[in-house]
């Protein structure tokens, strides 16, 4: 059964859930996990201001932007952001290459760009609503959806160890 959205909540970037199954080496790698939990809610901060880079390829973020962000981080969405320096090239160099790898494990996508990863899937709107148990979203619906049919690993329900609740997705 479809869940009813009765008080939505709109969400910039809802396809950024593609990378979460790659979130845990992205963030290890950057030293801002150790044992599969942020060391600090420093680091939490830091991983959202680079998943905004990973789905825009940007630094600048409205805060409101950064629903999926957040969630994906374990934060709450209407949890404050505290940003601190800006990204560093080798954290951008390290998530680019996240990128790249979605590409390449996503064989219907081998010749993509990350550009273009982000314009046909990542940069999706989508409207997102919670309970105590779940948080809901459903993602805006485009031509080159067909392609999920082909990504091989699960975008349905996504339960990041760091996050508190399940993340309950409807995309096609």
């Amino acid at each position: 059964m479809e869940q009813q959205f009765l008080n939505p909540e709109y969400v910039r970037h809802a396809g950024l859930i593609i990378t979460a199954p790659f979130l845990a080496l992205l963030f290890s790698r950057l030293e801002l996990t150790q044992n599969n939990e942020f060391i600090n809610s420093s680091s939490q901060h830091r991983a959202v201001q680079l998943l905004n880079y990973v789905a825009s390829g940007a630094e600048e973020n409205l805060e409101y932007e950064l629903v999926a962000h957040k969630i994906l981080c374990g934060m709450q969405p209407n949890e404050p952001l505290i940003t601190g320096t800006p990204l560093t090239h080798a954290e951008k160099e390290v998530a680019d290459d996240m990128l790249m790898a979605i590409t390449q494990q996503w064989t219907a996508l081998n010749t993509t760009s990350k550009q273009g990863l982000r314009e046909t899937f990542i940069m999706r709107d989508g409207i997102i609503e919670d309970d105590e148990n779940a948080f809901y979203l459903k993602v805006e619906q485009k031509a080159f959806d067909v392609l999920l049919d082909q990504i091989p690993w699960d975008i349905g329900r996504i339960k990041l160890s760091w996050m508190h609740k399940i993340l309950e997705v409807t995309w096609r």
